[in-house]
């Protein structure tokens, strides 16, 4: 909604404002991915921003305070292993491939970006 820019934005600030504050990191990372859906084509260039500043900014996404809020939202243990559709368990557990997934943040960053920018979702 064309009507909505503004307040987007608003909201884009106020992230970028509050993003150094370590005890709403969990919060302000789960609103930042939020926010990169709101904005509009004209402020891809803030939905970037937020990417780079945020969203996978590795400071936010080492803290263990985060890991736990989000475990704690989706309601899953870090130490059950994953299980595939035909009923066999994997060795590696959730913890365990998120950290992996951190170390190969910047390819899923330029992934994210290409595919966001370039299809003009945002």
């Amino acid at each position: 909604n064309w009507f909505s820019r503004f307040e987007s934005r608003m909201l884009f600030w106020l992230v970028m404002w509050c993003k150094d504050e370590e005890s709403w990191r969990p919060q302000l990372h789960s609103i930042a991915i939020v926010v990169c859906g709101l904005l509009q084509k004209p402020d891809e260039m803030l939905v970037r921003e937020l990417m780079n500043q945020v969203v996978f900014n590795s400071e936010f996404l080492k803290s263990d305070n985060l890991m736990s809020h989000y475990m704690e939202s989706i309601n899953v243990s870090g130490s059950i292993p994953f299980s595939s559709s035909t009923g066999q368990t994997s060795e590696t557990g959730i913890i365990a491939t998120i950290e992996k997934s951190i170390r190969n943040i910047e390819g899923i960053k330029s992934t994210y970006l290409k595919k966001l920018l370039n299809d003009a979702v945002c």
